[in-house]
């Protein structure tokens, strides 16, 4: 069972499956209200001083736990007008300071279920209007379609080597209206640019799994000889239970595996997302247009 599976709309099941991402009309006014009147409560007890953080990296775990319950609250039942049979995994704001030093280098999200078994998705939902000066969210289309399906706790990115080079040129960037939402895989490589306006940028998010699906969390350990991934079975409140950075002696993996790492090169990206198909060059072209994926 797979995320695009579940749209209620066929138009965002198509474009899911080929783009891996949609951009969708989400909250009422007065849900962004509710959701900005909550953040602007509770944003001190983050104690998390940096120009990009995410409610999981506060080292509080009554503030996690907090903003997990109130913002799932609102955006999940907002999710249900969209889509079936999904369930949240954790729910977080993304806040973006003001100056240098916000951007967010292109990354994956972590795995939260068996891949390509099943997938997940994110839901990432501005509370104000974004655009590229203020540091909204730049996608790779097509990018879902890479096969590592083991995206671990402290591991480094396989595209590492490019990030800040050509990568960053098939980065598009998702211009939104406050409340309107992208929905991406969790497989998807996506970024944002620093926030050049005069007002923090702040994101409600939920990340989505099939109901079905079983959840799980690995974490990369270097190890004596080679490094190695461990695998967990989580419960419900494992994102607010531990946060971002948290080693997880406590635990007892289910698995443990040695990890042989393949770095991926630039042309091997464009092969997976097929960007050299005139098909997907005309793609590129009306998205500079269009925010909503052309399929």
């Amino acid at each position: 069972m797979h995320i695009a599976d579940l749209f209620i709309a066929k138009s965002y099941r198509d474009a899911f499956a080929e783009q891996g991402y949609v951009v969708l009309p989400l909250l009422k006014k007065e849900e962004v209200d509710a959701l900005l009147h909550f953040y602007n409560q509770i944003e001190k007890s983050a104690g998390v001083a940096k120009p990009f953080y995410t409610s999981i990296w506060s080292d509080d775990k009554t503030h996690r736990q907090s903003v997990n319950d109130s913002v799932n609250a609102i955006l999940f039942p907002a999710v249900q007008r969209h889509l079936v049979k999904t369930k949240p995994v954790f729910a977080n704001f993304m806040v973006k300071e003001r100056g240098e030093d916000s951007a967010l280098l292109p990354h994956q999200d972590w795995s939260f279920v068996e891949e390509p078994m099943f997938d997940s998705a994110t839901v990432w939902c501005p509370l104000g209007d974004v655009n590229k000066t203020n540091g909204n969210l730049q996608v790779i289309p097509g990018s879902h379609l890479l096969n590592n399906y083991k995206r671990a706790r402290f591991s480094d990115a396989p595209f590492r080597e490019i990030e800040k080079t050509e990568l960053k040129k098939l980065l598009v960037d998702i211009p939104m209206k406050a409340g309107e939402a992208i929905i991406l895989n969790s497989r998807m490589i996506h970024a944002s640019p620093n926030n050049a306006s005069n007002k923090q940028r702040v994101v409600a998010s939920v990340v989505l799994a099939p109901q079905q699906a079983p959840l799980f969390h690995w974490e990369y350990e270097q190890g004596d000889a080679n490094p190695l991934t461990k695998k967990y079975s989580i419960k419900d409140d494992f994102f607010y239970a531990y946060s971002c950075y948290e080693t997880l002696s406590d635990l007892i993996p289910i698995e443990t595996k040695s990890f042989a790492e393949k770095l991926l090169t630039l042309e091997e990206l464009k092969k997976t997302i097929g960007y050299n198909s005139v098909e997907r060059k005309l793609k590129r072209v009306l998205s500079h247009f269009f925010t909503q994926p052309v399929v």
